[in-house]
């Protein structure tokens, strides 16, 4: 006799969280650009984008970019 899968009491099954897609790549420019649609501070991404590029960071998930854009965000001058 197979298990069926339980639901939670808000009807969700228990096997929602483990058939997530992971998050996919995007480019750096890509980035860039949506954080530009939100933001009007030019030298900020310039800058931002100069070190991913020296980093050789060139594709990566959205999240990951945003962390290290906001630790860049916060470095002091």
């Amino acid at each position: 006799m197979a298990k069926q899968p339980t639901a939670s009491p808000e009807g969700e099954s228990n096997l929602s969280t483990a058939t997530a897609a992971p998050e996919s790549k995007i480019t750096l420019t890509e980035f860039c650009v949506r954080v530009s649609n939100k933001q009007n501070r030019p030298e900020l991404l310039g800058g931002f984008e100069f070190v991913e590029k020296a980093a050789k960071r060139l594709k990566d998930t959205e999240s990951a970019y945003q962390a290290r854009f906001e630790a860049f965000e916060r470095t002091p001058v």
